[in-house]
Protein backbone atom coordinates (compact mmCIF):
# COMPACT_ATOMS: atom_id res chain seq x y z
CA UNK A 1 0.00 0.00 0.00
CA UNK A 2 1.32 3.37 -1.02
CA UNK A 3 0.72 6.43 1.16
CA UNK A 4 0.13 9.81 -0.43
CA UNK A 5 1.66 12.96 0.84
CA UNK A 6 -0.81 15.39 2.29
CA UNK A 7 -1.20 18.68 0.52
CA UNK A 8 -0.35 21.16 3.25
CA UNK A 9 -0.10 24.20 1.01
CA UNK A 10 -2.63 26.79 2.15
CA UNK A 11 -5.00 27.89 -0.60
CA UNK A 12 -6.62 31.28 -0.39
CA UNK A 13 -10.26 31.31 -1.46
CA UNK A 14 -12.86 34.05 -1.77
CA UNK A 15 -16.59 33.53 -1.67
CA UNK A 16 -18.48 34.69 -4.73
CA UNK A 17 -22.11 34.99 -5.77
CA UNK A 18 -22.96 34.47 -9.42
CA UNK A 19 -26.01 36.06 -11.03
CA UNK A 20 -26.94 35.61 -14.67
CA UNK A 21 -29.80 37.56 -16.26
CA UNK A 22 -31.77 36.20 -19.21
CA UNK A 23 -33.90 39.27 -19.89
CA UNK A 24 -35.82 37.91 -22.90
CA UNK A 25 -36.83 34.79 -20.96
CA UNK A 26 -37.56 36.86 -17.80
CA UNK A 27 -35.23 34.56 -15.87
CA UNK A 28 -32.58 35.23 -13.23
CA UNK A 29 -30.10 32.58 -12.10
CA UNK A 30 -28.19 32.63 -8.82
CA UNK A 31 -25.36 30.41 -7.58
CA UNK A 32 -22.87 30.55 -4.74
CA UNK A 33 -19.28 29.54 -5.12
CA UNK A 34 -15.68 30.41 -4.57
CA UNK A 35 -12.65 31.76 -6.39
CA UNK A 36 -9.11 30.45 -6.06
CA UNK A 37 -5.98 31.94 -7.53
CA UNK A 38 -5.28 35.37 -8.93
CA UNK A 39 -5.49 37.09 -12.31
CA UNK A 40 -5.31 34.84 -15.38
CA UNK A 41 -4.96 31.69 -13.27
CA UNK A 42 -8.07 32.36 -11.18
CA UNK A 43 -10.60 29.53 -11.08
CA UNK A 44 -14.29 29.86 -10.24
CA UNK A 45 -16.34 27.00 -8.81
CA UNK A 46 -19.99 26.84 -7.83
CA UNK A 47 -21.25 25.01 -4.77
CA UNK A 48 -24.68 23.42 -4.60
CA UNK A 49 -27.65 23.95 -6.84
CA UNK A 50 -28.40 26.90 -9.08
CA UNK A 51 -31.49 28.90 -8.09
CA UNK A 52 -33.59 29.94 -11.08
CA UNK A 53 -36.40 32.50 -10.79
CA UNK A 54 -38.80 33.08 -13.67
CA UNK A 55 -41.35 35.89 -13.85
CA UNK A 56 -44.28 36.80 -16.06
CA UNK A 57 -44.74 40.04 -18.02
CA UNK A 58 -45.98 41.77 -14.83
CA UNK A 59 -42.91 40.79 -12.83
CA UNK A 60 -44.76 38.20 -10.71
CA UNK A 61 -42.72 35.10 -9.86
CA UNK A 62 -44.10 32.12 -11.78
CA UNK A 63 -41.38 29.55 -11.16
CA UNK A 64 -38.76 29.01 -8.48
CA UNK A 65 -36.40 26.22 -9.50
CA UNK A 66 -33.27 24.61 -8.14
CA UNK A 67 -31.20 22.82 -10.73
CA UNK A 68 -28.04 20.77 -10.63
CA UNK A 69 -25.22 21.88 -12.89
CA UNK A 70 -24.08 19.34 -15.44
CA UNK A 71 -20.46 20.45 -15.08
CA UNK A 72 -18.10 22.25 -12.72
CA UNK A 73 -17.34 24.68 -15.52
CA UNK A 74 -16.57 27.89 -13.70
CA UNK A 75 -18.82 30.90 -13.36
CA UNK A 76 -22.52 30.69 -14.05
CA UNK A 77 -23.42 31.98 -17.52
CA UNK A 78 -26.55 32.70 -19.53
CA UNK A 79 -25.51 30.13 -22.16
CA UNK A 80 -25.66 27.19 -19.77
CA UNK A 81 -28.72 24.97 -20.18
CA UNK A 82 -30.80 23.64 -17.30
CA UNK A 83 -33.18 21.05 -18.76
CA UNK A 84 -36.18 20.10 -16.63
CA UNK A 85 -34.78 16.64 -15.90
CA UNK A 86 -31.90 18.34 -13.99
CA UNK A 87 -34.26 20.24 -11.67
CA UNK A 88 -34.18 19.17 -8.03
CA UNK A 89 -36.90 21.54 -6.72
CA UNK A 90 -39.74 23.38 -8.38
CA UNK A 91 -42.55 25.65 -7.20
CA UNK A 92 -44.94 26.93 -9.87
CA UNK A 93 -47.32 29.84 -9.17
CA UNK A 94 -50.42 30.68 -11.21
CA UNK A 95 -52.09 34.11 -11.05
CA UNK A 96 -55.54 35.32 -11.99
CA UNK A 97 -56.30 38.21 -14.35
CA UNK A 98 -55.76 40.75 -11.54
CA UNK A 99 -52.33 39.40 -10.55
CA UNK A 100 -53.58 37.60 -7.42
CA UNK A 101 -52.13 34.21 -6.57
CA UNK A 102 -54.65 31.58 -7.69
CA UNK A 103 -52.65 28.38 -7.30
CA UNK A 104 -49.23 27.32 -6.02
CA UNK A 105 -47.84 23.94 -7.03
CA UNK A 106 -45.01 22.43 -5.05
CA UNK A 107 -43.41 19.49 -6.83
CA UNK A 108 -42.32 16.34 -5.03
CA UNK A 109 -41.59 14.53 -8.32
CA UNK A 110 -40.51 16.64 -11.26
CA UNK A 111 -41.58 15.24 -14.63
CA UNK A 112 -38.98 15.18 -17.42
CA UNK A 113 -41.17 17.64 -19.33
CA UNK A 114 -44.44 19.49 -18.94
CA UNK A 115 -46.31 20.32 -15.74
CA UNK A 116 -47.17 16.80 -14.62
CA UNK A 117 -50.27 15.73 -12.72
CA UNK A 118 -51.76 16.88 -9.41
CA UNK A 119 -51.11 14.39 -6.65
CA UNK A 120 -48.70 12.28 -8.69
CA UNK A 121 -46.14 15.04 -9.32
CA UNK A 122 -47.17 18.04 -7.22
CA UNK A 123 -49.42 19.23 -4.43
CA UNK A 124 -51.50 22.32 -5.19
CA UNK A 125 -52.82 25.01 -2.87
CA UNK A 126 -55.69 27.12 -4.27
CA UNK A 127 -56.68 30.62 -3.15
CA UNK A 128 -59.97 32.50 -3.45
CA UNK A 129 -60.72 36.20 -2.99
CA UNK A 130 -63.67 38.34 -1.97
CA UNK A 131 -65.04 41.30 -3.98
CA UNK A 132 -62.53 43.62 -2.26
CA UNK A 133 -59.61 41.48 -3.50
CA UNK A 134 -58.78 40.07 -0.05
CA UNK A 135 -57.74 36.44 0.10
CA UNK A 136 -60.60 34.77 1.92
CA UNK A 137 -60.21 31.10 1.01
CA UNK A 138 -57.25 28.72 1.02
CA UNK A 139 -57.75 25.12 -0.10
CA UNK A 140 -54.74 23.05 0.89
CA UNK A 141 -53.58 19.82 -0.77
CA UNK A 142 -54.56 17.88 2.36
CA UNK A 143 -58.22 18.77 1.73
CA UNK A 144 -58.35 21.34 4.52
CA UNK A 145 -60.17 24.52 3.53
CA UNK A 146 -59.69 27.74 5.47
CA UNK A 147 -62.05 30.67 5.02
CA UNK A 148 -61.83 34.14 6.52
CA UNK A 149 -64.58 36.74 7.04
CA UNK A 150 -63.50 40.38 6.95
CA UNK A 151 -65.13 43.46 8.42
CA UNK A 152 -65.32 46.82 6.64
CA UNK A 153 -61.80 47.95 7.67
CA UNK A 154 -60.26 44.72 6.34
CA UNK A 155 -59.71 43.03 9.69
CA UNK A 156 -60.43 39.32 9.98
CA UNK A 157 -63.40 38.83 12.28
CA UNK A 158 -63.89 35.11 11.78
CA UNK A 159 -61.86 32.07 10.70
CA UNK A 160 -63.45 28.85 9.49
CA UNK A 161 -61.71 25.55 8.87
CA UNK A 162 -63.17 22.41 7.34
CA UNK A 163 -63.06 19.97 4.45
CA UNK A 164 -66.34 20.70 2.65
CA UNK A 165 -67.30 24.24 1.69
CA UNK A 166 -70.04 23.52 -0.83
CA UNK A 167 -72.40 26.47 -0.92
CA UNK A 168 -70.02 28.72 1.02
CA UNK A 169 -69.85 32.41 0.13
CA UNK A 170 -67.57 35.28 1.11
CA UNK A 171 -70.05 36.33 3.82
CA UNK A 172 -71.29 32.85 4.84
CA UNK A 173 -68.58 30.18 4.92
CA UNK A 174 -71.03 27.64 6.38
CA UNK A 175 -72.87 27.31 3.08
CA UNK A 176 -76.11 27.95 4.95
CA UNK A 177 -75.53 25.33 7.65
CA UNK A 178 -75.28 26.16 11.34
CA UNK A 179 -71.87 24.47 11.81
CA UNK A 180 -68.61 26.39 11.83
CA UNK A 181 -65.94 28.32 13.63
Amino acid sequence: MQLREKDTTPTSIRRVQFTAYLDEAREVRHAAGYLTGEGATAEFQTIGAVRIVRTDDSGLITDEIQAVRTCMCGPLTTAELFPQEKWSRWTHSIYDTWGRLYARRVYHRIPAQGEGEAGADYLETLSGYDVMGRRNCIAEPSGTIRRMIYEARGLVISNWTGTDDRGATATDPTGGSAAGN
